[in-house]
């Protein structure tokens, strides 16, 4: 198993699924709220077009773009992930499957418009990444990428403190490598109200600085400790009740009873989520190695 495989296997077995439900603190709301501005900006370019939806993790984002497109279907390396977001799918014009994280199983130029959302930063091979996302999209549909901006989260050389990123990239350094799969790129930087901002912005700084003290050997490297716990369980009990105990962990980390979802909010700053919405969040190219997040809009055809 080369590299590549390796990865996809460590992030289809144990990301986590994502919770749009509730919300223990400040920054898993705005997370939230930033993640579905992207799909707010990306449904406004699916209106009426098959979309695919690549990285759906449990689906809630494939859900929104479903609200206006013709037709999405939202894929992933987690089965787990998968199997959740057919759960919770009512509509018939959105479908969801497992893929293998090499190749896609569409015809060239199938979609009119393809969405990663929060994925580039997991891929340890761009060029089957890119190269297949590039084969089904249509010759006159766009490819939208978001990810986190590298520059408020990374010191220079550093590489990503959240274990499931390979990579993580200023706006220059993605809009280099989306060029060399798409003629016409453009990225924009994701800012918010100054509360928002600050609440993310905080966020990253903390972890930023946890990783500089394992960098000088005050923590053990998270990804390297988990790994070898995960791989002794598995080492140790039949796949079946592995499986079994990811599934519900991951659930259980996304889905907790509506008196639970209560209780957490209790506990935060409930103005927050009275007072905030995607609205306070705005897209713009200016002072963009301070954004939040990053959105890359990509073409085909190099137009005029």
């Amino acid at each position: 198993m080369n590299e590549h495989e390796e990865f996809v296997r460590f992030q289809a077995e144990n990301h986590p699924l994502e919770g749009t439900s509730r919300f223990e603190s400040e920054e898993a709301y705005c997370l939230y709220l930033m993640h579905l501005k992207a799909y707010e900006e990306i449904a406004a370019l699916a209106r009426g077009k098959t979309v695919l939806d690549l990285g759906c993790n449990n689906g809630w984002g494939t859900r929104v773009i479903g609200g206006v497109a013709q037709r999405v279907i939202g894929v992933d390396v987690s089965e787990i992930s998968v199997a959740e977001a057919q759960r919770s799918v009512a509509d018939d014009n959105i479908k969801f499957q497992t893929i293998d994280g090499k190749t896609l199983p569409f015809l060239d130029g199938e979609f009119g418009l393809v969405a990663s959302c929060q994925v580039i930063e997991h891929v340890a091979d761009y060029g089957v990444y890119l190269g297949e996302i590039k084969r089904v999209l249509s010759a006159d549909g766009p490819a939208v990428f978001t990810t986190p901006n590298a520059c408020i989260r990374l010191d220079p050389g550093m590489k990503p403190w959240f274990p499931f990123h390979v990579r993580e990239f200023s706006a220059d350094d993605l809009s280099s490598l989306l060029r060399q799969w798409f003629p016409r790129v453009r990225v924009v930087g994701l800012f918010a109200k100054p509360h928002l901002y600050k609440i993310e912005f905080d966020r990253v700084q903390r972890s930023r600085e946890l990783a500089r003290r394992r960098a000088e050997g005050l923590l053990p490297p998270y990804i390297e400790l988990r790994t070898k716990v995960i791989d002794t369980i598995k080492s140790l009990l039949p796949n079946r009740i592995v499986r079994d105990i990811q599934s519900f962990a991951r659930k259980f980390s996304s889905n907790l009873t509506e008196t639970e979802s209560r209780t957490l909010k209790s506990n935060m700053d409930t103005g927050v989520l009275r007072d905030y919405s995607t609205a306070d969040f705005f897209y713009s190219e200016e002072k963009i190695d301070e954004a939040l997040d990053l959105l890359a809009v990509c073409h085909r055809n190099p137009g005029d």
